[in-house]
């Protein structure tokens, strides 16, 4: 019986993406997947930064998806009105005939300096991306009995000249902000930190069809902001605590996504907690979720080091008796101090210290 219920809420779910076209897929944690989101975020920290994160949705409903995504970018901050260059790779597996997506991206930005502290990154990220699906591994509606079940092996309707790959190219597009408070301190300890920016996404909509029909990936916008703000009391020492607030907007077809939330990181520990809702109305929350991080310096200046985080999604909409949630692992190595060309000293004071 529960197999039953699985099956069909799986075809709910798969008839009900359907009439949106295409959809991405999700993530939790901001961190490793800025350049996924908005790739004007490519080159903003000095130096190469590598992410890593893994994805498993829906725990318990069949086919769920399963999401890895790498990432990694180089700044040129040594080089006047050039932001960075990245390499992104996605690959996401969903459903029952095993339908993978991979995707690879070369985002490129540049930077332009408004004011002492205020800088603007442009980027935009060109992409392959190809998919493959398993017929073999569907069961279509002529080969099933309505007493006996399932009884052909073949669909007598079945489409063989049907392809198993689909690829073709992409676009997105990226604008960000970033203000820092006193970007002239030799340390980020004290200052407070804003970036805002958005991203389009799969523009002009390319065709995506396994049947030669002109089925399109609907274009999607994300809107983001984030903060990180020092505290001080009489408890808390500036420097080692911060508050980092954050909202990310998503929309694509008929689909809509908010998260709002706040981190709060004490050295080396961060921890939050977000909201995921269908619109701006609180009481449309779908998930609740919990976020943990562990940063490892590799050297006494903390210049290099490595993040680790996990999240819980806790589904607490109507869906929460049918699936058991999802989980995400984020790894995010920084090097702030790894060149390809020489480090330009006279460059300096066009050095920002966008935080830790």
């Amino acid at each position: 019986m529960r197999k039953c219920e699985a099956f069909i809420l799986t075809l709910i779910l798969v008839l009900y993406l359907g009439t949106c076209f295409g959809q991405d897929p999700n993530f939790s944690q901001f961190a490793g997947s800025k350049l996924y989101y908005n790739p004007a975020w490519v080159g903003v920290r000095e130096g190469l930064e590598i992410n890593m994160n893994v994805r498993k949705s829906w725990m318990s409903v069949p086919g769920s998806p399963a999401t890895l995504l790498a990432s990694f970018d180089k700044s040129f901050w040594n080089i006047k009105g050039i932001g960075g260059i990245g390499l992104l790779v996605m690959n996401n597996i969903e459903g029952a005939g095993g339908l993978s997506t991979l995707v690879v991206g070369l985002p490129v930005s540049s930077r332009i300096r408004f004011t002492e502290k205020l800088i603007v990154q442009m980027a935009i990220m060109p992409q392959f991306r190809m998919q493959k699906i398993d017929w073999q591994k569907l069961t279509f509606y002529d080969q099933l009995d309505p007493y006996y079940g399932k009884l052909l092996q073949q669909s007598p309707g079945y489409q063989y000249d049907a392809e198993n790959t689909d690829s073709f190219f992409d676009l997105s597009y990226g604008l960000l902000l970033v203000y820092e408070s006193d970007p002239g301190k030799n340390t980020h300890e004290s200052n407070s930190i804003v970036r805002a920016g958005f991203a389009l996404h799969h523009m002009p909509e390319p065709v995506m069809s396994f049947l030669g029909m002109e089925q399109y990936l609907s274009y999607k916008l994300a809107v983001h902001f984030e903060g990180v703000f020092p505290l001080k009391s009489n408890y808390l020492r500036r420097g080692t605590n911060f508050l980092m607030p954050g909202f990310m907007y998503e929309m694509q077809g008929a689909l809509k996504s908010y998260i709002a939330g706040l981190n709060f990181k004490r050295y080396p520990i961060t921890a939050g907690i977000w909201l995921r809702n269908k619109n701006i109305n609180p009481v449309n929350v779908t998930d609740l979720i919990f976020l943990f991080g562990y940063q490892f310096k590799l050297n006494n200046d903390a210049s290099s080091r490595i993040t680790v985080f996990y999240s819980y999604d806790v589904t607490v909409s109507k869906l929460n008796n049918r699936e058991s949630g999802s989980h995400e692992i984020g790894i995010t190595t920084n090097l702030d101090n790894f060149y390809i060309f020489n480090k330009c000293e006279s460059c300096k004071d066009d050095r920002w210290l966008i935080g830790n």
